[in-house]
């Protein structure tokens, strides 16, 4: 018995250090690879150490010889992990991986994303239930994602108008929003500011939000972004879920221009005022508000 025990654990460890010499953590290495193997690139943000879902999702899928076999047949495999120890990772690494998450506008863990050869998203996803076949299975139906992206996009520049707009809105509702850039989720939010001056549809106030997060993401202007939340606060007057999160990004950038906490405190504070039964005011008052220093 003692013996079959000892040969089941060195097949699971000989099963985690084959997985991962597979997973590749230098992400310009793999794109690299990717571009002369034409594969495509599977990346998965994840947080090995503390974060429950990547952790099932690595037992019930990431390291099974089965999906490592047919998933390296596709996909060069990445890992951009942020641990809570980091020792064992470069500072190189940790700042590739940052930079990676804020290129890929990754805000949860497990997120994983489906990338060509140069780069560009054409899929996003999470855990996924139902072992090794099922999410193969689930993976597959994002490759025909940018097609039909890009067949949404013409029937888009053939619009205008209230037409335009509705057809835009119904892209970035549609699980094809997780194929766009940036810069093709900034012009279609502009199309969406033009399209609608008076805000007849109510959601202006909503893509312009969007809009300037969209444009600190791109050029890490804080000072501007500031500038222009603070010229939609009064807009925002009759719409209390806009308002918090207008404090709420607000709160966010005084913490990166390491303002006063007390100020910081003030906007998340107001946040939470105008919208207390909120999720991201629960958030705030739970994780983010005890955690500044008094």
């Amino acid at each position: 018995m003692k013996a079959f025990i000892h040969v089941v654990v060195l097949i699971c460890f000989t099963v985690s250090l084959h997985s991962a010499e597979i997973w590749r953590t230098n992400f310009d290495a793999a794109l690299a690879e990717a571009q002369q193997s034409g594969k495509d690139l599977l990346v998965d943000f994840t947080g090995s150490d503390w974060c429950g879902w990547c952790i099932r999702l690595d037992e019930e899928v990431f390291e099974h010889e089965a999906f490592l076999t047919e998933a390296q047949k596709k996909y060069v495999l990445v890992k951009i992990d942020f641990p809570m120890d980091k020792s064992q990772q470069s500072k190189d690494l940790q700042a590739q991986n940052k930079a990676l998450q804020q290129r890929y506008e990754v805000e949860g863990y497990p997120t994983i994303i489906l990338l060509d050869s140069m780069g560009e998203q054409y899929g996003r996803t999470g855990y996924h239930e139902g072992g090794v076949d099922a999410y193969l299975s689930h993976l597959a139906t994002f490759k025909d994602g940018p097609q039909r992206r890009d067949a949404a996009l013409a029937r888009i520049q053939e619009l205008q108008g209230v037409a335009q707009s509705e057809s835009i809105v119904s892209l970035l509702n549609d699980e094809l929003a997780s194929t766009l850039s940036g810069q093709q989720q900034q012009e279609l939010y502009s199309l969406l500011i033009a399209n609608d001056p008076e805000n007849k549809r109510g959601d202006k106030l909503k893509y312009s939000i969007e809009h300037i997060l969209g444009e600190l993401r791109e050029t890490q202007d804080m000072e501007q972004a500031e500038e222009k939340l603070q010229f939609l606060l009064p807009m925002s007057a009759e719409t209390p879920d806009q308002r918090q999160l207008i404090y709420y990004f607000l709160a966010g950038i005084s913490m990166e221009l390491q303002k006063d906490q007390d100020i910081v405190r003030t906007y998340l504070e107001k946040a939470v005022s105008v919208a207390t039964d909120s999720a991201l005011a629960k958030k705030i008052q739970v994780d983010i508000l005890p955690s500044l220093t008094k």
